[in-house]
């Protein structure tokens, strides 16, 4: 058997076509019930009646960095609102129409994270319904960073073939020989940051002779080298998953979370994250033994599974496949029965780098992407944002333990900005990839 080192990048990323609820039009609302918005936003202060509300807490984003931006559409893609969050502070978005949401419609929501106008990460929720939009969304506090450090010290201690790798919500480093390198948040918005690191030392096969050191990161970045013996293994466990399938490519991560808000926030350490051919149908895996809490995933071929704790000592992978097809804004999908959602990643590069992350019903089969509103930047920035240029890279159907329909999905998640597995303890994909074999974090 043989195993190869996978170093993961973890992106926080992740929406809108003719639905089935098509063309259902906007109830006008009378004079005496509408009502003017005071927020501190700097789009044009809205009138008409309050469709629905999103919460933002403080330091959601950095000032005069980054941008928040939201856009509701109905079921053909048109507008019908949109906001903007940019201030940093405290913020009540409130959305408003000359038209009432209708219960049984469908809606999407876009949520654009605008960074500096050169980059921008969008979420795209399709089939929300009038109903739950009128519940609103309440955003959570999470680890926003104010202050970025890089790091290079040399190593001055290592075994032959072996290397240092850390990676985890702030951070990412490596050294295979000469230097170790990398940067690492070392200024939060709040106490959900971390002020540690987690940095494995591994032999060349990424799991045996696993060791790791679990220190503060001012104690690292006044380190004048990093020498392998003072590396621990107290903690050090070895485990396997058996999947009965030889010579099938499988990949393993953990995350550990130091404690229970940090786990509801998702702010975690990456453990363990190899990438196995096996030739007997199972795979080893190491970790360190000492956290609050632990998330895992399990890739073999086109079929994941992430769950809550360590991963199973026996996987059965199910015989299934999904596809898609991809034409200029326009998915076609076959998905999988009795999976709640379906998930699609799509990217676009140039001057202006767009990463596109769409959800919507499972039982969908067809998505058509609309348009970020012209009216929300100017020409030059507007170009690179056109559907036109996204090309897709994956597309996948989930499966939630603890959710019946992607109406379960909706309310857990996005209405009150929640990880899925504080309210469902297992996920499986099945998915399709247009560049590469390993499904990317989307």
């Amino acid at each position: 058997m043989k195993q190869i080192p996978f170093l993961l990048v973890f992106l926080i990323l992740t929406s809108c076509s003719k639905s089935e609820n098509s063309g259902a039009l906007p109830i006008p609302i009378s004079e005496e019930n509408k009502k003017e918005d005071t927020n501190d936003d700097e789009t044009p202060t809205p009138t008409g009646t309050l469709l629905f509300t999103i919460k933002i807490p403080a330091n959601s984003i950095r000032k005069d960095i980054d941008k928040l931006h939201f856009v509701l559409y109905d079921a053909n893609n048109e507008v019908l609102a949109h906001r903007t969050h940019s201030s940093g502070q405290a913020e009540s978005l409130g959305f408003y129409g000359e038209f009432e949401l209708q219960d049984d419609t469908k809606y999407s929501l876009s949520h654009i994270n605008n960074f500096q106008e050169s980059v921008f990460n969008i979420r795209l929720y399709m089939d929300l319904t009038g109903e739950q939009l009128k519940n609103g969304i309440e955003f959570q506090d999470n680890a926003t960073d104010r202050r970025t450090n890089l790091l290079d010290i040399p190593i001055t201690s290592i075994e032959e073939g072996h290397s240092f790798w850390a990676q985890g919500t702030g951070y990412s480093l490596n050294g295979y020989s000469g230097n170790f390198s990398g940067h690492f948040s070392s200024d939060y918005a709040n106490s959900l940051g971390t002020e540690q690191i987690f940095i494995q030392y591994f032999a060349e096969d990424g799991i045996s002779d696993y060791k790791y050191l679990f220190i503060p990161l001012q104690t690292l970045n006044e380190m004048d080298g990093l020498d392998a013996s003072i590396f621990e293994d107290d903690a050090t466990r070895y485990r396997y998953v058996n999947f009965y399938k030889p010579f099938s490519r499988t990949l393993i991560r953990i995350i550990g979370f130091e404690d229970e808000p940090r786990f509801k926030a998702n702010v975690g350490h990456t453990l363990h994250a190899s990438n196995y051919f096996s030739d007997y149908g199972g795979a080893r895996y190491s970790y360190a033994d000492f956290f609050h809490a632990y998330l895992s995933s399990v890739q073999l071929d086109n079929y994941e599974v992430q769950q809550v704790g360590l991963p199973p000592e026996d996987l059965e992978v199910p015989e299934l496949d999904v596809d898609y097809e991809y034409n200029e804004g326009l998915i076609s999908f076959r998905g999988i029965p009795d999976y709640e959602s379906s998930r699609f990643l799509l990217r676009s590069s140039g001057a202006i780098h767009v990463t596109t992350v769409i959800v919507a019903d499972g039982n969908r089969t067809e998505i058509i992407i609309p348009e970020v509103p012209e009216d929300l930047f100017d020409p030059l920035v507007m170009e690179g944002l056109k559907v036109s240029l996204l090309s897709i890279q994956q597309g996948a159907a989930e499966n939630y333990a603890g959710y019946e329909t992607y109406a379960d999905y909706i309310s857990n998640t996005l209405l009150f900005d929640k990880p899925y597995y504080l309210s469902a303890p297992k996920r499986e994909r099945v998915f399709k990839s247009s560049v590469g074999p390993q499904l990317l974090p989307f």
